[in-house]
């Protein structure tokens, strides 16, 4: 009994041992991490709220502070009463006034990892109001949001019929966020399925705060990635899949058949509203046949930027992604040039959706700083549109307010850019029972259209 005890009591200790050193070892891997990679601060610092409908959701009339992915100075992270990344508010008077275009997406869209003024949607919102005509270019972007997400943020925003245009900016990620969210499923006869939000665990936002969470996500992804590549294992989704050289698994070859249902069901959704929609291709790399082929089946219209960039750039086509001056140094996504070039594509494409006459205001070489390369100070890579060097309240007419002597100057700095005024939050579009019919497996069929709303009058 003697030795029995003694043995489970070094057990004992060895596994305390065993935990402790791999508690300490996890403990430096995450302070290291943060302090010399701090590559995944901006997933593990996001602040959202837990959400009914699309698992979770920016929170209206919030301020938080986050880093640029090159220079590492910080900037204030505002969302607006419609909890938009938008340096103003937005009110049902404002949008009933001017003519809206929504733009909805992922990262790609929401642009936090710059100061909110280098954003494209913010050049585009200032070059289409030097018209006489009133616009509002609205940024619906959520850091990592797929199709289903965004199409779900459209179908229930309150002012959705407000909107005479919409732009969804696909990126080649969003099959992938189809099934990793699992928020849709097609049933036996290929209809769309709206599966119930399945609610995380209360650890898990614990543990979406580790670095080394996202790392080791980030690591298993590049591993299937190289496996697929090794194995010539590429599925039997087409020429387009095979062309990426990505592992595919059934979840994910029925992703496309759920995306194609999805953008059909928001362009019946979008028509049905009077609005115009279309998809935008990133500028990443050429466009994925598959996506492409699947989007002219449904007579959508797509935006390629990666056309546009190589219209505009002759160099952009001759290198890869990771060469561009476009992106970020250390970061997979475009930068303030890149932002505002987008701008430049995407504002020719609404001369022609709104009816606009051509006025040459958009010729890059009216825009300075368009073609830098250096990864210096936004500001200073970056001037105003039409006029030389200086700060982002200028290039929208924002009113200075006199600093305050105590405050650091970033913080100064966003209040004078974003002057906001606590506009009441409409109530959130709840569920309505006549949109949605029971599945029989579980979940609810959605429907073409909603009968209960009225299409706005052209």
């Amino acid at each position: 009994m003697g030795v029995n005890g003694a043995s489970i009591r070094r057990m004992a200790v060895n596994l305390c041992l065993l935990l402790v050193a791999c508690t300490v070892g996890l403990a430096l891997c995450e302070v290291s991490l943060r302090l010399f990679y701090p590559k995944y601060r901006h997933v593990a610092e996001a602040q959202f709220r837990s959400d009914a409908m699309r698992l979770y959701a920016r929170t209206p009339n919030s301020r938080n502070w986050i880093w640029h992915s090159d220079t590492s100075v910080p900037h204030s992270l505002h969302h607006n009463n419609l909890a938009l990344r938008q340096h103003r508010n937005f009110s049902a008077t404002d949008l009933a006034a001017a003519t809206n275009i929504g733009v909805f997406g992922d990262s790609f869209t929401e642009n936090i990892r710059m100061a909110a003024q280098y954003s494209f949607t913010e050049p585009l919102d200032y070059l289409l109001n030097q018209r006489p005509q009133r616009f509002n270019v609205l940024n619906f972007g959520v850091d990592g949001y797929g199709t289903g997400q965004s199409l779900l943020h459209y179908e229930y925003f309150p002012y959705a019929e407000d909107l005479n245009h919409v732009l969804y900016i696909y990126c080649h990620n969003d099959l992938e966020d189809i099934y990793k969210t699992g928020l849709f499923h097609l049933n036996e006869s290929g209809q769309l399925v709206r599966n119930e939000a399945i609610r995380s665990s209360w650890w898990a936002p614990l543990v979406r705060k580790l670095h080394i969470a996202h790392l080791l996500l980030d690591g298993s992804g590049r591993l299937s990635s190289v496996i697929a590549e090794t194995t010539g294992d590429t599925g039997n989704l087409g020429e387009g899949e095979a062309a990426t050289g990505r592992k595919t698994h059934y979840s994910q070859k029925n992703s496309l058949a759920i995306y194609q249902q999805l953008i059909r069901h928001w362009k019946h959704l979008a028509e049905h509203n009077g609005s115009t929609f279309s998809v935008v291709l990133l500028p990443l790399r050429p466009p994925e046949p598959h996506v492409v082929a699947s989007l002219e089946e449904e007579g959508i219209e797509v935006v390629d930027l990666y056309a546009c960039f190589g219209n505009h750039d002759p160099t952009h086509k001759e290198r890869s992604w990771e060469q561009s001056p476009y992106r970020f140094k250390d970061d997979n996504h475009w930068n303030e040039a890149g932002n505002r070039l987008a701008a430049v594509c995407l504002y020719r494409v609404l001369e022609e959706k709104t009816g606009l006459p051509g006025d040459g205001r958009c010729d890059l070489e009216e825009i300075p700083g368009i073609r830098h390369e250096s990864h210096g100070r936004p500001e200073e890579r970056y001037p105003r549109i039409g006029g030389a060097a200086g700060d982002a309240d200028h290039l929208f007419h924002f009113r200075r307010v006199p600093p305050c002597i105590c405050r650091t100057c970033a913080d100064r700095e966003a209040d004078h850019l974003f002057h906001f005024r606590r506009i009441p939050r409409p109530k959130s579009a709840h569920l309505r029972q006549r949109d949605l019919q029971p599945s029989r497996h579980g979940g609810s069929v959605l429907l073409a259209h909603h009968p209960g709303r009225q299409k706005r009058p052209s």
